[in-house]
């Protein structure tokens, strides 16, 4: 005669209906399919399709990402900081989150949008040691009160509390009025840095880039390059140099008639190597 075994069990107001498994090692719940009791454990293959939610799910820490290590086992890969990225660490290693290598990257570091109201538009923040090189960008520039003004610029060593007006030696080639010839102009010792014509026709809005290189740099003279062009205005390539060996932390754009902008916007950007 054989014997039918069962296990005890302990109701709680949470049960479900269970039965005896054939063997008799333990009880399964009818709607899940799980055992509930028993040495053995759920074999993986009883488990349902989705059946474990992520509320089923251990509490981790927030950032934390799941992953293998060299064993085959989960494993949760650290949280990073902003900015960084996940990388592969190769075979039989954990992934990790590091900083984003190589490349370079233009850093946007300040941005103006100009009105019909400004006589000038300055940079006086972010112009410092952590960049060797800072490039300002503008874009869809014009004069309010015609006569095709020059776009001058000067530098500060105070924050822009006041604008050095000596010691600026430059040279620009210039292209006029679509000419297939160009002018030079430049000074060995000015009061600015010309560095291109405007024009009032909203059609031709003057655009370009300037550089400056290791402004805060103690001991060496920070030197400037530009490349600005308009359809009506004059197309301008030119480089310079400020004969002074203080630490430039701001950087002025107006113009040589001492009119009103009517335009444009402006970006400076610091350039990172790595």
């Amino acid at each position: 005669m054989s014997t039918l075994k069962v296990d005890a069990l302990s109701s709680k107001s949470t049960d479900t209906d269970l039965a005896i498994t054939a063997d008799g090692s333990g009880l399964v719940d009818i709607e899940t399919g799980f055992k509930v009791s028993g040495t053995a454990g759920v074999p993986t293959a009883d488990i349902r399709d989705d059946a474990v939610t992520l509320a089923k799910m251990a509490a981790g820490t927030d950032g934390n990402i799941i992953s293998y290590d060299a064993s085959g086992n989960p494993v949760a890969v650290a949280t990073g900081t902003d900015g960084q990225v996940l990388t592969s660490s190769g075979a039989g290693a954990v992934c990790a989150f590091e900083d984003a290598a190589g490349g370079g990257a233009w850093e946007v570091l300040d941005a103006h949008t100009i009105s019909s109201t400004d006589t000038e538009f300055t940079f006086t923040s972010g112009i410092d040691t952590t960049y060797n090189s800072y490039v300002i960008v503008i874009a869809g520039i014009l004069e309010k009160t015609g006569g095709a003004a020059t776009l001058l610029v000067q530098v500060s060593d105070d924050g822009g509390s006041s604008w050095e007006t000596a010691n600026y030696r430059y040279h620009t080639s210039l292209n006029t009025d679509n000419a297939d010839t160009y002018v030079g102009e430049g000074s060995s010792s000015n009061g600015y840095l010309a560095i291109g014509k405007l024009a009032s026709d909203s059609t031709a809005c003057t655009g370009g880039w300037f550089m400056f290189n290791d402004p805060a740099t103690s001991g060496q003279y920070p030197t400037f390059q530009w490349n600005v062009s308009g359809a009506t205005s004059s197309s301008a390539v030119g480089g310079g140099v400020w004969l002074s060996t203080a630490a430039v932390d701001g950087i002025r754009f107006y113009l040589s008639t001492g009119g009103q902008l009517e335009s444009g916007n402006a970006t400076l950007y610091g350039i990172s190597r790595s």
